[in-house]
């Protein structure tokens, strides 16, 4: 995607960069130019279409049906990236 491309393109050109604050400002830099749908296509979490939750057990049945019935929901993963947590996409 053109946001990964963005993102690679910067770390190539900025192999001098080694600290960790360095990469994570260089790196949001790239990112703050970026459309919302343009970062969409890297991760829905960065354009504010996807949310996670940490599961819990108190409620857990309502509160996953309480997300399920969010306006807009299209997607719900109790595990996301070998991770349990639930994930919510629109």
């Amino acid at each position: 995607s053109a946001a990964s491309k963005a993102c690679q393109k910067w770390v190539d050109d900025n192999k001098d960069k080694r600290k960790q604050a360095e990469i994570a400002d260089g790196l949001k830099g790239v990112l703050d130019g970026l459309t919302d749908a343009e970062l969409a296509q890297l991760s829905k979490h960065l354009s504010g279409d996807a949310f996670d939750v940490q599961p819990v057990d108190k409620d857990a049945d309502a509160i996953k049906k309480a997300i399920r019935a969010l306006p807009g929901l299209g997607k719900f993963l109790e595990k996301e990236g070998g991770l349990v947590r639930w994930h919510a996409q629109f």
